[in-house]
């Protein structure tokens, strides 16, 4: 999926390098996410630096596969992104 980064939604997780702040996935796992969700899917696997992840799109959690670590998830309107 090809999309403008200002024009569609912005997938972002909590945690990650930046302990308790929101975090945004890369361009092309973002596309994954939307593809996802616009398709009604409840949930999508996603690979991030050789980690594999689950994400459950009703819950907004991203689930580590090997390890467990569960991290809230959440989806951004161009008009609820912060400047």
């Amino acid at each position: 999926m090809s999309m403008d980064d200002d024009e569609f939604p912005q997938w972002q997780y909590m945690g990650g390098k930046k302990k308790n702040r929101w975090a945004r996935y890369d361009h092309y796992t973002n596309g994954e996410l939307e593809s996802a969700y616009q398709a009604g899917d409840s949930g999508v696997e996603i690979e991030i630096e050789d980690w594999m992840y689950t994400v459950d799109l009703r819950a907004l959690t991203q689930r580590n596969t090997e390890n467990g670590t569960i991290r809230r998830v959440r989806r951004l309107e161009k008009a609820e992104r912060e400047p």
